[in-house]
Order: structure tokens, then sequence, then C-alpha cells
């Protein structure tokens, strides 16, 4: 095992879709600056090779970093860090906050990394933030960090379409659905993890009434995976964009109820430390399950089904 020395690094990062009323927030490890518009903003576009011009900047040190073996960027350890942070803001409240541009500095060297991630995807959640949000802010990351399933690797999946998802923003355009679908594949690739075939928007939406102890989830839950069912089978592909701005317009509401709920799903999650798949499908399936007997009407349908099909395919 190869030991790297430790090097200073200093992080600065553009926060897009972000809107602070202060010049300065200090969160203790890390500090947001307010850019003012004009000379100020020149020279952090300059300074971060952005593209557009940053409101709002994030400054975070990482001194005596030190480098591990399977670290293939050199900045591993940072770039984990960063998302780990996002991912934080993200599930304190609903806003599609992004870390944008941002480069890493050595303190001594002053040699720099360039990362490139502008989403420059509108989106109607806006991030605010208030100086009085900082400490509830850092008891909620210290909470979060804290639980025994944060680095379940069981969540990963989830957590990536989350993330994408948020990425995605959410607008009034046709082209702008794959927030949707991200995020109801994330609940999926839980709450349906025992692969069974008939059911799944109900089982879906019980599982997750269940888990959150909130009856009122299943009909969100249910208008958000029928918004899905539809994006993925086409039915808004020849959508005019006006009548998707109409249809959004209806939609919206409910979304901002499934931002809060998603949230609440995953935060929960990280109480749970699950070992392997089959102990998420014990639990899952002791929050929920289809009645055997209509599993077996369905499965009965299936197999008279196939039989006309296969009797289909002889006579052609």
């Amino acid at each position: 095992m190869v030991s790297f020395p430790p090097q200073n690094y200093i992080v600065y990062s553009t926060i897009e879709n972000f809107k602070i009323q202060d010049k300065e927030l200090d969160f203790g490890d890390f500090n947001i600056i307010s850019v003012k518009q004009g000379s100020e903003a020149a020279e952090w576009r300059r300074k971060l090779g952005c593209k557009g011009v940053p409101t709002c900047v994030l400054i975070r040190d990482y001194p005596n970093y030190r480098m591990q073996d399977d670290d293939f960027s050199g900045f591993d350890g940072i770039i984990n860090s960063m998302r780990d942070l996002l991912l934080t803001f993200r599930l304190f409240k609903v806003g599609d906050i992004i870390f944008g541009d941002y480069l890493i500095e050595d303190k001594e060297t002053k040699d720099s990394f360039f990362n490139r991630y502008s989403s420059e995807k509108p989106s109607l959640f806006k991030y605010q933030f208030e100086q009085k949000e900082i400490e509830a802010f850092n008891n909620f990351r210290r909470d979060l960090t804290n639980k025994i399933g944060y680095r379940n690797n069981y969540f990963n999946f989830a957590l990536d379409y989350f993330m994408s998802g948020i990425d995605k923003g959410f607008f009034y355009r046709v082209g702008n659905l794959g927030r949707i679908v991200d995020h109801v594949m994330a609940l999926e690739s839980l709450f349906l993890i025992d692969n069974k075939m008939h059911f799944l928007r109900r089982t879906i939406a019980e599982r997750i009434a269940k888990f959150l102890e909130d009856n009122t989830a299943k009909k969100i839950v249910k208008y958000i995976y029928d918004i899905r069912s539809n994006i993925v089978h086409g039915n808004y592909i020849d959508l005019r964009e006006e009548k998707w701005a109409e249809e959004k317009r209806k939609i919206q509401p409910v979304m901002e109820r499934f931002e809060h709920l998603i949230r609440k799903v995953i935060v929960r999650l990280f109480d749970f430390n699950f070992s392997n798949k089959k102990s998420i499908v014990k639990f899952m399936e002791g929050l929920y399950d289809i009645p055997s007997d209509a599993l077996k009407i369905m499965q009965s349908a299936k197999l008279e089904a196939d039989k006309i099909f296969k009797i289909s395919v002889i006579k052609t």
C-alpha cells in the first residue's frame, strides 16, 4: 500500500438555482458567498472558467487531504465529499440546488483542477436559504450522516436517480420529463424489489404509505406513477408545447407534495442498514403484499393468454 503525503486543497464551486439574502453564510467547515454582479462576478467567472455569470460561490477547505490507492482522479475523496454535501442540501428541503463549475486548488502550489458541471436546465423549484436555517441544516447534516444506513450500498441506485432527477430540473417544456421518470425509478428500485409482475402501482403506493405511516401518500404516489406511465409509454410524445404547459400546471402542485414525500422516504431509509437483497425483500413484503388469491387469478390468466398466443403462432 502506497502512502501519499498530505496536501492542502481549497474548493470553489458555483451554486446554481440558489438564492440568499445575506452576503455570506458560514456553516463552519464551508462558506457560501453572494456574488455582486459586475466586476466581482467577472472575476469569479474568470477564476472558475465558467460560461454563465455566478451569483453564489461555495468555498470549502480540505486540509491534510491524502490520496488513496484507488483514487482515480487524485481528488476522488474531495469529489465524493462535495457530492455528499449536495445530497444533504437536496434532502434538507425542496429545491433544485446545483453545484456547478468548480475548481480544486492546491493551496501551496496553486495548481488547480477544473470540473465542469453546469446543468443549464431551468427549474420551478428554486432553493432559498436564510441565515437562520444554518443551525438546523448543520444538525440535519450531522444526524443524517450518523444514521446506520447512510453508507448502505443498496440505496446507491435510488440515490443516483434521485440526484439525476433533480439535475434535470422541472419546467414548462415537453422535453423536461426525465425528472418524474427518474424519481419514480428511484422508489421502484427499493419498494418493488421483490420482482412481482402485477399490481405494481397499488403495491408501491401501499408500501410507501405504510413506510411513512401516512395514508395520504397513496394518492400522491399513484398520481405520479400514472404520469410516469404516460411518459414512458409515449402518451406525451406528440403533445404540443402549449398543451404540455397547461398539463404541467396541473401536475406541479402534486409534484411539490411528491418532492417532500421522496425526501422523507430517503431520509427514513437511512434508519435501516440492510445486509442483502433478501432482507430488503422481506422488509418490503412486510409493509404490504398482494393477496395470494389475487396473484393466483393473474397468474392463471397469464397461462391462459400464453396458450392463446401459442395457438395464434401455429396458425400463422
